[in-house]
């Protein structure tokens, strides 16, 4: 595929008369900050001509190439795909920690905020986002994961200068009681070896000597995905 042009003329229309009077089209294509093209329109009144109206689209086709990029319609799904995930790449996150943060994104993030302008995320949508998924059922510690994943997102944001603040506040977080988890007595240890099929008994066994604890179950922050 070809990389389009950075180069452009624009359009300029003819005459159109309208109520407030003799008024011109002109079309231009800013470059937006995920890299892609967007284009823009304006009316112009009160030029004397098409020739004028040309000078003006020149100065808006100057002016857009001479800045930085803009970051106006940048979504949030835009910006996970191009900054946020590749600054986890640079982490060096393993992939047991990483598959996590894709859920919580796939399964109930981006279909929320996906569309969403990553400047026009207020703290009153992640209220609603909060108490949304709480009815829904997922505990108070899978709802703190969630606006976890969305503090990086907005932390990452706010340092890349796309945004002032985050929204996520944090009284917005629900609290959660960490749980003792339950620790079996000797008996309890010896009652399970012996109950076991005896071709995994070497392997209860190893389990119930040294403490090992199945994959996923590592405690880790996201764990709840």
């Amino acid at each position: 595929m070809t990389r389009q042009s950075s180069y452009q003329r624009g359009f300029v229309s003819n005459p159109i008369r309208t109520r407030h009077g003799i008024a011109f089209k002109i079309r231009y294509r800013v470059r937006t900050a995920a890299g892609g093209w967007k284009q823009r329109s304006e009316t112009l009144y009160n030029v004397t001509g098409k020739k004028a109206a040309r000078e003006v689209l020149d100065r808006r086709i100057g002016d857009s190439t001479s800045t930085k990029l803009e970051a106006n319609d940048l979504t949030l799904r835009d910006f996970v795909e191009s900054y946020w995930a590749s600054s986890l790449d640079r982490k060096g996150l393993k992939a047991s920690t990483s598959e996590p943060y894709d859920s919580a994104l796939k399964r109930h993030i981006l279909p929320i905020f996906g569309d969403y302008r990553i400047r026009d995320v207020a703290p009153m949508h992640i209220e609603t986002f909060t108490q949304a998924k709480s009815q829904d059922g997922l505990s108070a510690r899978t709802v703190r994961n969630l606006l976890l994943v969305l503090q990086g997102i907005f932390s990452l944001a706010v340092d890349n200068d796309l945004i002032v603040k985050s929204p996520i506040r944090k009284s917005r977080k629900p609290v959660y009681r960490r749980r003792e988890k339950p620790i079996w007595s000797p008996t309890q240890v010896l009652a399970i070896i012996q109950a076991a099929p005896e071709s995994y008994r070497a392997f209860f066994c190893c389990a119930g000597l040294t403490g090992l604890r199945p994959w996923g179950t590592t405690g880790s922050a996201m764990e709840a995905y």
